[in-house]
């Protein structure tokens, strides 16, 4: 996933009930993290041209059309746009 002012590319992401998936977050301009609240996901700040990759876990109880929105936590970035969806869906 590239990382860009203000912008994830892609900027959604789908995953299962009980799947982890791997992330690798780059960030390309700016810089910038990578947060899901719910799922207690958070990068460390990236500068450009650092990466890092994480692993999300889905709780296998999570209900198929659940979405987490992942957002970038530094100072205006999330209300400039910088928001995605990670959206659950059936296997």
């Amino acid at each position: 996933m590239n990382m860009r002012d203000y912008s994830y590319t892609p900027s959604r992401l789908e995953a299962s009930p009980g799947e982890t998936i791997k992330v690798k977050v780059v960030d390309q301009i700016g810089i910038h993290d990578f947060v899901i609240d719910e799922l207690g996901v958070s990068s460390d700040t990236l500068f450009p041209g650092e990466n890092k990759i994480l692993n999300i876990t889905i709780p296998a109880d999570t209900r198929v059309g659940t979405s987490y929105e992942f957002y970038c936590s530094l100072p205006d970035h999330r209300e400039l746009g910088m928001v995605g969806q990670l959206n659950i869906v059936s296997k």
